[in-house]
């Protein structure tokens, strides 16, 4: 997971949970795309979802 995100414009940060299969991410929002996340997440066989906290 961290390999599919760290890459993308706008992320700052990726902390992965192994054991829950989760991911946190700390981003600049005016570059982050979340539809460009769950794409590159899918493309490395993950299933991604939006979660807003």
């Amino acid at each position: 997971m961290q390999n599919a995100l760290e890459p993308l414009p706008g992320v700052a940060e990726v902390e992965v949970n192994v054991s829950s299969g989760e991911a946190r991410l700390r981003v600049n929002a005016s570059e982050f795309d979340p539809q460009q996340a769950i794409a590159a997440l899918a493309e490395a066989g993950y299933e991604g979802a939006r979660v807003k906290e």
